[in-house]
Formats: structure tokens, C-alpha cells, sequence
């Protein structure tokens, strides 16, 4: 089967990395991938195997009737009839299910790295209506990344096309990591942008007691501005790193995990961490909660609260050090729904019937 991956760029973030492992994951499968681009450049292509083909193809956000029927050629010309598309973002889907609506020529699977929020406006009754026809096709599946985000898209667009397919995950090798001192190191792994709630972090370092040191993988708008807050409150125990690439060899350098985001439908990095071995401090956003046993992998702190995080950080602390978690625990909390050969299985049976 043919399958394409439409995606904006390669850049460092989780919609890419997730179809990078997408398109390597289809490419063992047996299937013929190729991944269309706006911009290919970016670190993240440099992980993609080399038989996955890319192409840059950038797809309008324009409501103009002339150019969506010259996208209309474009895309008769690229993407073969009966292929299964995989679209990233909600431009990109707009304009692939409008014309997708008249001509049903694709399998088209979107999925919801965020919700889709119509924002009030004169436009905004059209604007649902026109989503919900969207939504309702036969030929369409939209990807939820949590039980919640699909019962609000569902009722919210009133369609019956939306499912929950997990994020997936290969195996990760056991770690070898042995603390070296008392201090406990900690990892955050995520943009520097406010829906991350790195801000609440930095506040929350400033009520530890607990000896911790926190690295912080990413980048992002608001590092100057963390940088900035740091320095006032003279901390010492948090240092901004550069992205990396192997997740799972960088994880497994650490105690614990700390997901301090105000918004996070999934929680790749909470499984990411479970993979390896590593207990999570997340806040109570929806993906997190779904996959944290508080006490025995983890513990859940109230979003956007820094007194609450920094509480549940020096809880955490004293669970390790007390050996009061268990490793193998830890590892087999990744559900076996997140394997990669189950969720691609999912992926291929998304048409049937």
C-alpha cells in the first residue's frame, strides 16, 4: 500500500518526531512511504530510514476557489488514488478534506496533536459547520490522543469517525544508570513555549528542599525570559540543554522525569520516561493522568501550580531514595496497546467496513 505523510518541517518537536517513527514504522511494515514537506530541512530527517522517500510539497491556507483547484491538480499529480494520507496539522487537513469531500480519492487520517478550537467570531457558525462536514466523511479518520480528546471531538463535531489510537513506542533496552552522589538529576524534556509550563517550573525549583538538578532539553521563545527569572531568584539546580535526538539513551542518565505542562493531551515524554525505568512528576493534564499510578511510577501535581510541583518533586525524591519504587514496575507500565506493531495494526484497519 501506498502511504504519504504530509508534515510542515523536520524541525525538533513532537509532531515530527512522531512521524519520522510513523514513516520508519510503516517503511518495516512492507509499505511504500513517501513524506511530503513544506520545508526539509531540520534535524529530525537525519533519523528516517533511507528508504523512505521525501518530497517538499507545501500545502495553501488560502479559502480561494482558483487555487484549491490547482492544489486539486497538484495533488491528483503527487498522491496516487486510494493511498492512505497521513496529515499533520489543521491546515494541511482543511484543505485535503475539502477536496477530498467531492473527489473521495483518499484514505485521509488526521491526527489531533491539538484540539481544534474554533475561536468566536461572525465566521465561527460557518467555520464548525464546515468542520463537521469535514469530519463526517467516509473517507476520513481523525486520530484523538486520549479517551477524553475523543469523546470532546466527537460530540463536539458530531461525528463518529474519531478514534483513540495511542502514540507507540519500540522497547527500550534496560538501563545501567547508578547514582553517583546524593543529589538527584532530573530531566524536562519539551519547547520552551507557555503551554509547556516551564515558568512554573523555575518557581517550583525555588521550593524544593530536596538536592535535585533539573537539565532541561529544548528550546524555544521563552528562554530569555526563563533565563532571565532564574538568574532573579538565583537558582542554581536547573541548566537548559539543547534538544536531543536518541530520547531513550538520554533518559536513561536520570532519576526521575518532570512533565510540568498546562496543556498535554498524550504525554509522549510520561511513557518515554516508563520505557526506560523512570518515575514521572507530571501535572494532572488529561494524557498524563490516564497512565500515572500515583506512589508506585509517579506522582500528579495541579497544573499551572508551583507550590503543588514543588511538593510533589521532594515527595518523589524521598520515594527514590527510599527505594520505594520499583524499576521493572516502572518499565511495564507502557501498555502493550503502545507497541508498535499493535498501534500500526490499528493504523491498517482504520477502512474496514
Amino acid at each position: 500500500m501506498r502511504v504519504y505523510i504530509l508534515i510542515w518541517n523536520f524541525a525538533f518537536g513532537g509532531a515530527q518526531k512522531f512521524v519520522v517513527k510513523l514513516a520508519n514504522a510503516y517503511q518495516r511494515k512492507g509499505h511504500s512511504v513517501t513524506i511530503l514537506v513544506a520545508d526539509d530541512h531540520g534535524s529530525l530527517k537525519e533519523l528516517l530510514s533511507e528508504d523512505v522517500q521525501v518530497q517538499q510539497f507545501k500545502i495553501p491556507n488560502t479559502n480561494n476557489p482558483i487555487k484549491l483547484l490547482g492544489l486539486n491538480r497538484k495533488m491528483k499529480n503527487t498522491i496516487e488514488r486510494d493511498s492512505m494520507v497521513f496529515v499533520n496539522g489543521p491546515n494541511n487537513f482543511r484543505q485535503l478534506a475539502r477536496l477530498n469531500f467531492f473527489s473521495r480519492r483518499w484514505k485521509l487520517i488526521f491526527r489531533l496533536h491539538n484540539d481544534i478550537i474554533i475561536k468566536p467570531s461572525f465566521l465561527s457558525m460557518f467555520k464548525r459547520f464546515e468542520m463537521r462536514q469535514l469530519f463526517g466523511q467516509n473517507r476520513v479518520r481523525i486520530l484523538a490522543m486520549s479517551e477524553n480528546q475523543k469523546k470532546e471531538h466527537s460530540q463536539s463535531f458530531k461525528t463518529r469517525n474519531v478514534r483513540h489510537i495511542p502514540n507507540f513506542f519500540p522497547e527500550a533496552p534496560k538501563r545501567s544508570y547508578i547514582r553517583s552522589d546524593s543529589r538527584l538529576n532530573a530531566i524536562c524534556l519539551g519547547r520552551l513555549s507557555v503551554e509547556k509550563g516551564i515558568q512554573t517550573l523555575v518557581e517550583a525549583l525555588s521550593l524544593v528542599k530536596f538536592d535535585v538538578k533539573v537539565d532541561v532539553f529544548g528550546d524555544g521563545p521563552l528562554k530569555n525570559e526563563l533565563v532571565k527569572r532564574i538568574d532573579q531568584l538565583q537558582l542554581r539546580n536547573i541548566e537548559f540543554k539543547a534538544p536531543v535526538l536518541n530520547v531513550d539513551e538520554t533518559l536513561s542518565k536520570y532519576d526521575f522525569l518532570i512533565l510540568p505542562s498546562l496543556s498535554e493531551t498524550f504525554g509522549n515524554a510520561v511513557v518515554e520516561a516508563f520505557n526506560v525505568g523512570l518515575p514521572v512528576v507530571s501535572t494532572d493534564c488529561a494524557g498524563p493522568l490516564n497512565l500515572i499510578e500515583p506512589g508506585l511510577n509517579g506522582l500528579v501535581a495541579r497544573r499551572g501550580d508551583h507550590v503543588s510541583l514543588a511538593m510533589k518533586i521532594d515527595k518523589l525524591c524521598e520515594l527514590i531514595i527510599n527505594d520505594a519504587l520499583d524499576e521493572e514496575f516502572i518499565r511495564a507500565s507502557v501498555p502493550v496497546q503502545y507497541r508498535e506493531a499493535a498501534v500500526i495494526e490499528q493504523h491498517l484497519k482504520l477502512f474496514e467496513n
